[in-house]
C-alpha cells in the first residue's frame, strides 16, 4: 500500500505529514505550552523551530546562537544557581523560560514545524526568501494571533519574514507591530555587546513595559 495513504495535511506547517511527523508537533506543543503566559504581552515571531528538538527556544534557549542573542537583548541572563520552579529545582535554561514567561513574553513561528523546505533559526537575519511559506502559513498564523494568543504587541524576528508586515497590516494587526526602522530585527549575535543594546534600546522605546531593559 502506498505510504502517501497515510499522511494527512499538519496544521503546524500546512504540508502533508506522517504520523511520526504529527506526532513530533504535539509533544513540541506540549513542551511549549508549560511556558505559555496567560496574558501575552509581547509576541515574538521566528520562520520556524530548529530541526533538533535538542535546541528548540523551549528546550533549552541557551543551547543555539539564536536564542542566546534574543535573551540577551532582553537581559534574562543564565543563572547557574538552583532555583526553586514551584516543582522542583530548575535547570539555567528553565529558569531563563520561567523568566521570559512571567514578562508576558512568548515565542512562536510562521511554521511550527521545522522541515528541510523551511528556514530554521540559523538562518535569522538573512535576506533569505521563503517561498510559499507566507502564503500558505500566514492565514493559520493570523487566525492564531487574533483568537487565541492576544498579544499588545508583536515583533518579528528576521528579515526574511519581511513580507509578514503586509500580511499583519491588511488583517489590521499593523498597529501591534514593533519594527526596527521599519523592518523586522535582526537579532544580536550572543557577546555583540552594540548589537545587543541597539536592539534592547528600539524595544524599550517602543514597548513602554520594556523600558527598564535598556537600564538593567
Amino acid at each position: 500500500m502506498n505510504n502517501s495513504s497515510f499522511l494527512v495535511r499538519c496544521d503546524g506547517c500546512g504540508l502533508p505529514a506522517s504520523a511520526q511527523h504529527i506526532r513530533e508537533r504535539v509533544e513540541r506543543l506540549e513542551v511549549v505550552t508549560r511556558f505559555r503566559p496567560i496574558h501575552i504581552n509581547v509576541l515574538f515571531i521566528a520562520s520556524a523551530p530548529h530541526k533538533e528538538r535538542d535546541y528548540d527556544f523551549y528546550a533549552d534557549p541557551f543551547r543555539h546562537e539564536f536564542s542566546r542573542g534574543l535573551l540577551e537583548a532582553l537581559h534574562i541572563t543564565r543563572r547557574e544557581e538552583a532555583v526553586d520552579c514551584g516543582s522542583g529545582l530548575a535547570t539555567p535554561g528553565v529558569s531563563a523560560l520561567l523568566d521570559f514567561q512571567r514578562r508576558g513574553y512568548y515565542l512562536a513561528y510562521l511554521s511550527e514545524c521545522p522541515s528541510g523546505d523551511e528556514p530554521n533559526p540559523s538562518s535569522h537575519g538573512k535576506d533569505e526568501l521563503l517561498g510559499d511559506a507566507i502564503e500558505r502559513l500566514t492565514p493559520s498564523l493570523v487566525t492564531r494571533i487574533r483568537f487565541n494568543y492576544k498579544p499588545k504587541h508583536i515583533v518579528l524576528l528576521g528579515r526574511n519574514l519581511h513580507p509578514f508586515i503586509g500580511v499583519l497590516r491588511k488583517a489590521n494587526l499593523g498597529p501591534l507591530l514593533v519594527l526596527d526602522q521599519g523592518v523586522p530585527f535582526v537579532l544580536p549575535s550572543p557577546g555583540d555587546t552594540a548589537s545587543v543594546l541597539g536592539m534592547r534600546d528600539v524595544l524599550a522605546r517602543e514597548i513602554p513595559s520594556l523600558k527598564s531593559i535598556s537600564t538593567v
